[in-house]
């Protein structure tokens, strides 16, 4: 039953996350990632950085979102979302920060992917961002 259950929240999750694939491995397996998995993260990792760095907001999202659904346990993607959050709440464009709230809806669904020594700290950076800053929270 617990088995049923967890698959049922799991595929749940990545519906949210819009995540289509890697969801029918363990969630152990999407840490862990295959040499193909690899490189791809490490090219959107890289693409992402230029994007951000000439102010490429919406290409950047994109990224992120390629990013969240290949390895949603990785550091570097929960990370890189915060910046994202951080840097287009900064930015005076109201399409950027709400590029911005989009990525931010999607961090906390994040967290469950996270290894177990980091959740904790995962969910603590997280919502120290909610509650410092965010224009749109509340």
């Amino acid at each position: 039953m617990n088995r049923i259950l967890t698959v049922t929240l799991s595929a749940l999750l990545c519906l949210s996350l819009g995540v289509t694939s890697g969801c029918n491995k363990p969630a152990a397996l999407n840490v862990a990632l295959d040499d193909t998995d690899n490189r791809e993260l490490l090219k959107l990792l890289s693409h992402y950085d230029l994007a951000i760095q000439n102010k490429q907001f919406e290409l950047g999202h994109d990224y992120l979102l390629a990013m969240m659904r290949l390895s949603p346990g990785a550091n570097e993607v929960f990370n890189r979302s915060l910046q994202f959050v951080k840097r287009t709440q900064a930015d005076e464009n109201i399409e950027v920060n709400l590029l911005g709230e989009i990525i931010f809806s999607r961090i906390e669904l994040l967290i469950p992917f996270q290894p177990a020594n980091r959740i904790s700290a995962t969910y603590g950076k997280g919502m120290s961002a909610r509650n410092h800053g965010l224009p749109w929270s509340t």
